[in-house]
């Protein structure tokens, strides 16, 4: 997916980050994988993936793309959620299971995908303010502020 040079790599991250790694990390996040699991098959422990991560961050363009990767991932959960409502599992087949545990797990995705695609899937307000008259509005705050006002009246 990626081909990072090492010299655009923070010089402690190259025994950590791999071009490889890396990869597997973007590769299973578009896949839905959280970046724990995919580690985890590599054989890498929990204190290198906080490593791994912030070196992540540090760089932009792995940085972008790492998000990206979420996003398409986020895809993916909205179709498991539709799956999971259906009652089948992924391959399509019926797998009727406990209704907590069904919402748990589409309260889940659903939560993920807020989080990794915000401006796709989190719920937007919208504050619209009309017939506000400025003047009296700045005359009640002065009198609030003079004491003169309590409860707008």
């Amino acid at each position: 997916m990626t081909n990072i040079p090492a010299d655009k790599l923070p010089p402690d991250s190259i025994s950590l980050l791999t071009n490889k790694t890396f990869d597997n990390i973007l590769t299973g996040l578009a896949q839905g994988i959280p970046v724990t699991a995919t580690l985890s098959e590599l054989k890498i422990d929990k204190p290198t993936y906080a490593a791994i991560l912030k070196q992540i961050r540090e760089q932009p363009d792995m940085w972008s793309l790492y998000l990206k990767s979420k996003e398409i991932g986020s895809e993916l959960l909205g179709e498991e959620i539709v799956q999971i409502s259906d009652g089948l599992d992924e391959n399509g087949d019926d797998n009727l299971e406990d209704i907590a545990r069904s919402k748990l797990r589409i309260d889940t995705r659903k939560f993920l995908m807020m989080s990794n695609a915000r401006h796709r899937f989190a719920p937007r307000q919208d504050i619209t303010v009309t017939n506000i008259n400025l003047v009296e509005a700045m005359e009640l705050a002065e009198k609030r502020v003079k004491g003169e006002v309590i409860d707008g009246k």
